[in-house]
Parts: C-alpha cells; sequence; structure tokens
C-alpha cells in the first residue's frame, strides 16, 4: 500500500521559522516553500521529505536522517549537516550552500 505525505508543512510558510523539530518523526513530510531559517532537525527522521524552495539559512540537522528527501531549489547557507545521513538519490541540486557545513556525512545506498 502507498504512503502519502505525513504532514504538509507548506500551508504555514510564515510560522516555521525557528522551530524546533528535534527528534521529530516527519518521514514524507512537505515543507516546500517554508521559511525554516534557523530551525532545528537534530536527529529527526524526514527521510523521503521535499523541501521545495525552502529557506533553511542557518537550520541544523546534526544526525538527522535524510534518506530520499529532495532540497531542489533550497536556501541552504550556513546550515548545518554533521552527522546527517544522506541516499543517493537525495537531491541537493540547484541550492545555495556557501557556508554550509557537512561533516561525516553518510551517504547510504538505496
Amino acid at each position: 500500500m502507498a504512503q502519502g505525505v505525513a504532514s504538509d508543512f507548506s500551508k504555514c510558510p510564515n510560522h516555521m521559522r525557528g522551530a524546533d523539530l528535534r527528534g521529530a518523526s516527519l518521514g514524507r513530510s512537505k515543507f516546500d516553500g517554508v521559511d525554516l531559517s534557523f530551525a532545528i532537525f537534530d536527529h529527526a527522521d524526514v527521510h523521503g521529505s521535499t523541501f521545495y524552495d525552502t529557506k533553511l539559512e542557518n537550520a541544523s540537522f546534526l544526525g538527522a536522517n535524510l534518506a530520499k528527501a529532495n532540497f531542489f531549489t533550497a536556501n541552504l547557507r550556513g546550515a548545518n549537516f554533521t552527522g546527517a545521513t544522506l541516499t543517493e538519490d537525495s537531491l541537493l541540486f540547484n541550492s545555495s550552500w556557501e557556508n554550509t557545513i557537512m561533516v561525516d556525512i553518510r551517504m547510504e545506498a538505496v
């Protein structure tokens, strides 16, 4: 049975700045167009989520599960992905990456 979007946060684009989502289980969620600057996703599970045209300046993804997540055209300036898990099909194209920290990233095969 196919599973759809777990949560759709794209309807509240101005209310997520600085959100504390540490350890949250938000797999397959939709964050399209949302301002998540300074948000904390440390150790959160956001696998399969979409972040199309999302503002993630200075967001923290320490140890987060980002398998199959899509960050197409996202603003990731200053974001911290230390210890995060990505997969070869995690899309990180056409995004802004200045001063982004990516240390000890785990790339897992799908």
